[in-house]
């Protein structure tokens, strides 16, 4: 799992973070997991189609079908709000 922290949550940032953090680094997945939120619509979905990823689309909140999702994002939440504390000390 990936993550990085957008100032906005745009299709473009989101795009620019699929491409670059991903695509780039460990080549294109064979299948890529979002919610349903609006900034994960039309525009990523036409570059994922059009690099023949299978987009699956899923319901933003739904702890049991992802328990395994919403630990990593505790952890992810943990680490962030650490480097968030860490900088307002410098």
């Amino acid at each position: 799992m990936l993550a990085k922290p957008l100032k906005k949550a745009t299709a473009a940032e989101i795009r620019k973070f699929i491409l670059k953090e991903i695509i780039l680094i460990f080549g294109c997945s064979l299948k890529i997991t979002v919610d349903k939120e609006p900034e994960n619509k039309a525009e990523i979905a036409k570059i994922i189609r059009a690099l023949g990823i299978l987009l699956i689309q899923i319901f933003s909140y739904n702890p049991h079908a992802q328990e395994q999702v919403e630990a990593d994002y505790l952890s992810l939440v943990n680490a962030f709000a650490k480097l968030a504390n860490a900088q307002s000390w410098k």
